[in-house]
């Protein structure tokens, strides 16, 4: 990949999929994760955020010791590539199929919509400042209830901190497990 340097406390919006975004041909429609990465580019242009799109170069990445996982798996490696970037103090993962509106109001204004808990610290005091790592966790999903039972993964908003560096390595590593039938 090539070596991208984000100004300080950047919030990322990072994106991952095996097609590339592309303009389509003439009398064709634009693709489901093109209109997605266009969509969120805006997004970031407004709000001064950076859009990080990993490229796959095949459905599935592969771990050194457990061989290809499955696609869901290569979502730990991107956001674990972008808080190792520097300067990320918010990574909001967004699924290729997901999008902000590009006038949505900033980051921090939605989340204190959705949920208080959720807010990110005063512009004051860093995302990475001990006070700030004390208080907030290092990870919020987003859940889809009444819909499912537990967290939806297609939005993740992770700290860049040492915590959630060590969170994402630890879930990489692990040995993926067969749930037994009932």
């Amino acid at each position: 990949m090539a070596s991208l340097t984000l100004r300080p406390n950047t919030t990322a919006l990072v994106m991952q999929d095996h097609r590339l975004p592309s303009l389509p041909r003439k009398g064709t429609s634009l693709s489901y994760p093109t209109l997605a990465a266009f969509l969120n580019a805006a997004y970031c242009l407004r709000h001064g955020c950076t859009l990080l799109f990993f490229h796959l170069a095949e459905p599935g990445c592969a771990h050194p010791r457990w061989g290809v996982r499955h696609p869901s798996y290569c979502k730990l490696a991107a956001l674990a590539s972008a808080l190792a970037m520097g300067h990320v103090e918010h990574a909001l993962w967004l699924d290729s199929d997901a999008w902000i509106q590009p006038d949505a109001p900033p980051l921090p204004l939605l989340l204190q919509a959705s949920r208080p808990a959720a807010t990110l610290p005063p512009p004051t005091q860093p995302a990475s400042s001990p006070a700030a790592a004390g208080r907030q966790p290092v990870v919020s999903l987003a859940w889809d209830l009444p819909f499912s039972s537990g967290p939806n993964a297609g939005l993740m908003l992770w700290r860049g901190s040492r915590r959630a560096r060590r969170l994402l390595r630890t879930w990489w590593h692990r040995a993926m497990v067969k749930a037994r039938p009932s």
